[in-house]
């Protein structure tokens, strides 16, 4: 009888915590409609699409390692996945997060690592659902420019995930150049000598990188911006499915 209470107090914990997480994601995703609300519909706008480490550029002024002269859209929500769910997840909020926000020039897009599973046995349905991603922004927007940023590695707690971080980047890399997009390999740019895991002095927590991670970011967002002009998108003969006031980059150094 007492194991019965503990399964069903486990049970309704886990309920509870996963209604929580939906009701934040939904309560995210009204954020970016106000955002949106506030953008003429031609404004040239950058997206930052993904999950906690694209949310993550809110936190300790981390914008300032953006370039000047572009509108920064914070799509992100920790968390988040790429929308293997039918409720949540990257692909279930394109409208909100990418196609009403403004005029998109380039969306960066970096998420997997909640999808895929620790055991990484999600790794494959993970990037068929990430090239659906892909294809429907560039069918809704020819014109736009998106970047694949590959999952970076992972330590600590998360190190049994590494060689499945591998994988997937592997799969995506792939499907960037199927779709033509430009790449930004984060998981190399953070990587240890093993090739799987990221070095403690980038992470606390063994799954997000510091600022020294997003100033790598940073500096590569603004090669892939600087490398593929507005209006110049690599995409070229995508298939056509269909599909803040923004977080301008400020001008204090640091």
């Amino acid at each position: 009888m007492k194991r019965i209470a503990l399964l069903l107090t486990c049970l309704l914990a886990s309920t509870a915590l996963a209604d929580t997480f939906v009701e934040r994601w939904r309560k995210r995703v009204a954020v970016f409609e106000r955002e949106n609300a506030t953008l003429a519909k031609d404004a040239p706008t950058v997206v930052l699409l993904g999950s906690s480490s694209m949310h993550g550029w809110e936190n300790g002024n981390r914008t300032r390692f953006l370039p000047e002269g572009f509108t920064f859209l914070n799509r992100g929500i920790g968390g988040d996945g790429i929308g293997i769910s039918d409720v949540t997840g990257i692909k279930n909020r394109l409208q909100a997060s990418v196609f009403d926000a403004g005029a998109p020039t380039h969306v960066f897009l970096l998420n997997g690592r909640n999808s895929i599973g620790r055991d990484g046995s999600r790794v494959e349905q993970t990037a068929a659902v990430y090239r659906e991603v892909i294809e429907a922004i560039q069918a809704r927007l020819p014109n736009t420019t998106v970047c694949v940023v590959t999952c970076a590695p992972v330590n600590k707690g998360y190190k049994v995930m590494a060689p499945h971080v591998v994988t997937f980047n592997r799969l995506i890399k792939s499907i960037a150049a199927d779709r033509r997009c430009p790449v930004i390999d984060l998981h190399a740019k953070l990587v240890a000598d093993d090739g799987e895991t990221m070095p403690l002095s980038l992470t606390s927590d063994g799954l997000h990188f510091n600022n020294d991670g997003y100033r790598l970011l940073a500096d590569e967002i603004a090669r892939v911006l600087r490398e593929h002009p507005a209006g110049q998108p690599d995409g070229g003969d995508a298939p056509t499915p269909s599909p803040t006031k923004g977080m301008k980059r400020e001008s204090s150094a640091g």
